[in-house]
């Protein structure tokens, strides 16, 4: 929760000091920082390794998860996007292409669609972390250990804890496993929604 809060916070931030300081150059660092990100993702992902024998064993279900995240985020997407007249279909897959990354899906579309569109972008990716943090109890209880884990596709970081707190420790390689694969389609799902 105080991570999610921090990354208000630094968004908040940096609109202010380009408010308060029109002068600023123009300057576009986004893909190096895409870069760093995607690096720091990597470390995080690599310190995080410490697991048993038993809970890197494959199971060809664990890739139902990943699967199951993609399909849930974009089918009501699909389904519900012509009755949005006000964005149109590619503008409306956008927003939720991040899957619980905001700052990794922010920076990619950010330059290629309007600034309200960025800002979707992030709130949408944002929100699904707080659900997460804020209802996880409910969340568990009514719809179990798969469900906080799909809703938190980012789950390898901030919402990690909280679901092993609800899931058990043996749920952390399929915690770890579907943020992973989130995180590595994220980049390609936006780059061929940006082509259409």
């Amino acid at each position: 929760m105080k991570d999610s809060l921090y990354s208000i916070i630094a968004v908040v931030a940096g609109i202010s000091i380009t408010r308060l300081f029109t002068e600023l150059p123009q300057l576009d660092y986004s893909y190096t920082i895409l870069l760093l990100i995607l690096i720091l993702v990597g470390i995080s992902l690599g310190v995080k390794t410490e697991l048993s024998p038993n809970e890197l064993k494959l199971n060809w279900r664990i890739l139902i998860l990943p699967i199951g995240t993609i399909v849930g985020t974009f089918l009501p997407v699909l389904i519900i996007s012509p009755l949005i007249p006000v964005l149109d279909l590619k503008e409306s897959l956008l927003i939720v292409s991040g899957m619980g990354y905001y700052s990794l899906a922010s920076i990619m579309v950010t330059g290629a669609v309007g600034g309200n569109i960025v800002l979707m972008v992030f709130f949408s990716s944002l929100i699904r972390e707080f659900l997460v943090l804020l209802f996880a109890n409910p969340l568990h209880h009514f719809f179990g250990d798969k469900s906080l884990i799909s809703i938190a596709a980012s789950a390898s970081d901030t919402c990690l804890p909280v679901i092993v707190k609800h899931t058990g420790h043996e749920s952390t390689f399929e915690i770890l496993f579907n943020g992973t694969v989130i995180g590595l389609f994220v980049p390609l799902i936006i780059s061929l929604i940006l082509k259409f």
